[in-house]
């Protein structure tokens, strides 16, 4: 019953041994007013047999506004498609065939001197345009374009029939294609939705470590006081007398030492070097997340022409952070701003807290503490700068063909995108670089104060004796 209102359409060209030749002059110009000067005019012939395009529709016609048809408006197409129901009419079938197909292509004006031949490269097998051509064409009319663009019509039809009460006299019958504002709303808004499964790994992974840290120091403090009550009488006091003696040894470092900036055995030079050395590295640092990072350069060879474009993209850490969070990436940029922002700034302020600090505002032990975790946070930095280096290193992109070496001047097309580090590069390895050396100065030191502390206490108890 349903084959009543399909409506089949048959469009056939090129047969009886007579082929649809299409010709025309196209011409291809890249230029930058500089150094690029590139134009290639060409004649293409694209000749094709037996073609066969079949289309067929679904069409429910009103009844009673064919029984009231006037003859007047019998040529009108506009009447005969207000009689079509609402949303009555769409594509159910679509197809399109050919016997075979033939291109050719000669250079008229060519600056580069292998063009038509890269293009016949190209397209040499005709079978793979013709069904890379079926494909998106397939595509085009499933993604609801045809269908969109028919109920627009046929919405628009009731207006411009003469014969009908919704008849706009002032419509224009040119109004056929929308604008991109009008358009808008015809095709059906299609929502992208991030998946979830990033941000639940990553939960996961963050919820783990949070309970494996609490996991570890729990059982740390169990086995402690198992430990300490497993202790006979006697080995408590031992205990005892020894947490005693640690702590009178905090003490005594705290009243014989002071902050490192006033260190009498630290070099006069060092002493106001580390705090210059903090500010270089905080001024490098706002170098790295402010200036280029890289650059990329392109060098190309079109059909026997090579040309070079400079600084084809650029990066930044800023725009880097923005254009991840367009793409949905904020659990990327929320670990980028806090390991590589806040963290490196956080760890210069905190060093210079370190170089300051008096012992009666920071105890000696937790001073230490305190350098030993920058220290170690300061070698895993080592590793960003390697991994860094080596992605620069391997990102060279090389593509070229068909089939010829790298290094053949015949090369019918090549492209190299090489990537040229920035002045954000360079302050970001020279920032890594003076936080190594210097979270190891600051414990060097440190030590240092201890000991001479501990050499002059024992000085004083041997006088007094």
């Amino acid at each position: 019953m349903g084959e009543a209102h399909i409506l089949n359409n048959t469009l056939s060209f090129g047969v009886d041994s007579r082929p649809l030749e299409v010709r025309g002059n196209i011409i291809l110009s890249l230029s930058d007013d500089v150094d690029i000067q590139m134009r290639n005019e060409m004649e293409f012939t694209i000749s094709l047999e037996n073609v066969v395009v079949v289309a067929s529709f679904l069409m429910k016609l009103s009844e009673m506004r064919l029984s009231s048809f006037p003859l007047r408006d019998m040529t009108n197409i506009h009447c005969w498609l207000s009689a079509i129901f609402a949303e009555g009419l769409s594509l159910v079938h679509h197809s399109i065939s050919t016997k075979h197909t033939y291109f050719d292509i000669n250079c008229i004006d060519c600056t580069s001197p292998f063009f038509d031949e890269m293009i016949l490269s190209l397209y040499n097998d005709t079978s793979n345009a013709i069904d890379t051509i079926q494909e998106n064409t397939d595509s085009l009319l499933d993604a609801g374009f045809v269908e969109a663009f028919v109920d627009y019509t046929v919405d628009n039809a009731v207006s411009k029939c003469p014969h009908r009460p919704e008849f706009n006299p002032t419509k224009l019958d040119e109004e056929l294609l929308l604008t991109p504002e009008k358009s808008l709303g015809l095709l059906p808004a299609v929502s992208v939705e991030k998946p979830p499964y990033f941000t639940v790994i990553y939960s996961i992974i963050a919820g783990f470590a949070f309970v494996f840290g609490i996991l570890c120091k729990g059982i740390v403090d169990c086995r402690n006081k198992k430990w300490r009550d497993s202790l006979s009488h006697n080995g408590q006091f031992h205990l005892k007398s020894q947490q005693e003696k640690e702590k009178h040894i905090i003490e005594t470092l705290n009243e014989n030492t002071t902050s490192l900036f006033m260190g009498a055995c630290i070099p006069r030079r060092v002493r106001y070097g580390i705090p210059l050395a903090l500010a270089l590295n905080l001024a490098l640092l706002l170098g790295a997340h402010s200036a280029v990072l890289s650059t990329i350069n392109v060098d190309a060879t079109l059909a026997g022409e090579q040309f070079a474009i400079n600084n084809f993209m650029q990066f930044s850490f800023g725009e880097t952070l923005r254009n991840a969070s367009k793409v949905g990436g904020a659990e990327m940029v929320a670990l980028l701003w806090i390991f590589a922002v806040v963290w490196p700034y956080t760890k210069v302020v905190l060093s210079l807290a370190m170089w300051v600090a008096t012992p009666k505002r920071l105890s000696v032990m937790n001073r230490g503490r305190i350098l030993l975790w920058i220290d170690a946070a300061a070698k895993l930095s080592v590793i960003d700068i390697a991994t860094v280096i080596i992605g620069f290193a391997l990102l060279l992109v090389f593509i070229g063909g068909p089939d010829e070496s790298y290094v053949n001047d015949d090369m019918l097309y090549s492209l190299k995108a090489i990537v040229v580090p920035g002045p954000g590069f360079y302050c970001m390895l020279i920032a890594q670089r003076i936080s190594r050396v210097s979270s190891k100065l600051f414990l060097e030191y440190h030590e240092e104060v201890i000991k001479n502390a501990a050499k002059t206490y024992l000085g004083k108890i041997r006088r007094r004796r």
